[in-house]
């Protein structure tokens, strides 16, 4: 188990905490709270928030930020219509879901009636 960083603010997520989104490619995505998340989805600019990390590019708060910042993940850039593609995508499979367990459940109430 090791550290990660959130994609959007680059602050530390500690393994059991925040959010990991994987995208349809594989692409593992984390988020140290859901204020990161929501901001992402809505493709807002890390740079232009204050208190994210990535503001403070030059001026890294801790050694740990700053080993982040020169590894090549940490450059690595997602698209954010992709991102936003997978999470829609995600909503609609959990509708159809449903709605095909609703589905089942009827046929099961109707074989039990015979």
């Amino acid at each position: 188990m090791f550290e990660s960083a959130c994609s959007f603010c680059k602050r530390i997520v500690y393994p059991g905490h925040g959010t990991l989104l994987v995208s349809n490619n594989h692409r593992k995505i984390n988020f140290c709270s859901s204020k990161c998340r929501k901001l992402t989805i809505l493709c807002k600019n890390p740079m232009v928030f204050r208190w994210t990390l990535k503001k403070d590019k030059l001026n890294e708060i801790s050694p740990f930020s700053k080993k982040l910042f020169w590894e090549s993940s940490y450059h690595s850039s997602f698209n954010r219509a992709l991102l936003f593609h997978t999470v829609y995508s995600q909503k609609r499979a959990s509708k159809l879901k449903e709605k095909r367990l609703s589905q089942i459940n009827i046929m099961r109430k109707i074989e039990n009636k015979f």
